[in-house]
């Protein structure tokens, strides 16, 4: 199994997404449309909010092609450097 389908086995949430997303048609679309495009995305906090993982701009691209007009898509970088401590000196 590749890392991508690894990831994408990974945010496969069986246990709460079931029952929300029958409450959002047009979201459980997108995620049904990202999903079947092999990006791994999942339904984010109680929704309507999907959030979808690109590994590089070609995702990144095909992500933005399976939204449509009805979602605003958010490219959000990813902090590569993680949590910093500073000593700071008064």
């Amino acid at each position: 199994m590749s890392w991508r389908d690894a990831l994408l086995a990974a945010v496969d949430d069986r246990l709460h997404q079931p029952y929300r997303l029958p409450s959002m048609p047009e979201t459980s679309d997108l995620l049904a449309r990202l999903r079947a495009a092999g990006l791994a995305a999942v339904l984010s906090g109680s929704g309507p909010t999907v959030l979808a993982l690109a590994v590089d701009q070609d995702q990144a691209a095909l992500a933005r092609t399976c939204t449509g007009s009805d979602f605003s898509v958010f490219d959000l970088p990813v902090d590569r450097d993680g949590a910093r401590v500073e000593l700071v000196v008064g």
